[in-house]
């Protein structure tokens, strides 16, 4: 399987590119216990990504540089991740984060690994110790999401491209489904296992490696 202009990947960044979910963390530790409702209101589908997202941040307390410093602290990306770049870019293959989480921390991490990559989130605003959240990469045609991933694609098919995608979560369902090669685990596996949806199991990044390698 090859379009005429070969594949193109696209990945979350929370628990995919790192090994913890980072918001969740961020959430776990500097917000108030409010926050557990809302995700499960999420879960059941009561609320939208988007509106979640507003939510369990706005009960969230802290500055900037308390936020990063927790982040550098607690928070890994995979070892693997930069190989798996070297390998793309070595075959010519583009690779964009395509995210529900925010724009800081992603940002901050990247940088702090010597990573350069497009990628596109949610934006954080810090005022009045807390963050307000806004939405610069959503669809006018749909409110769900915060960061459509789906319409983030869009580009790459219309070259033609083969697109691969590789996430863990509920936001992922959508456009690993338009997806020609899905690598999945958590919530974004069970989907694709309840379907019985194509997809490729895989633990981290060093996994992507071994099948890309294959191919």
């Amino acid at each position: 399987m090859r379009s005429r202009e070969g594949f193109a990947f696209a990945s979350d960044f929370d628990g995919t590119i790192t090994e913890k979910d980072v918001a969740a963390m961020l959430l776990h530790e500097f917000a108030d216990e409010k926050w557990l409702d809302v995700e499960e209101d999420f879960r059941n589908r009561k609320l939208s990504c988007r509106e979640t997202l507003k939510r369990e941040f706005e009960l969230l307390q802290g500055g900037r540089q308390q936020l990063i410093e927790y982040v550098d602290r607690h928070a890994r990306i995979d070892p693997n991740f930069k190989p798996f770049l070297s390998l793309c870019e070595r075959r010519g293959i583009p690779v964009r984060i395509v995210s529900e989480g925010l724009d800081f921390y992603i940002e901050h991490l990247l940088g702090k690994h010597g990573i350069e990559i497009d990628f596109f989130t949610n934006r954080a605003h810090f005022e009045n110790g807390g963050i307000r959240i806004s939405f610069p990469n959503s669809s006018e045609e749909c409110d769900d999401c915060g960061t459509c991933k789906l319409q983030l694609l869009k580009d790459w098919k219309e070259e033609g491209r083969d697109i691969v995608y590789a996430g863990d979560g509920v936001s992922d369902i959508c456009p690993a489904e338009s997806a020609d090669v899905v690598f999945a685990k958590g919530d974004l596996l069970s989907h694709f296992r309840k379907e019985r949806l194509d997809h490729i199991e895989f633990k981290d990044f060093g996994d992507i490696i071994s099948e890309m390698e294959r191919w």
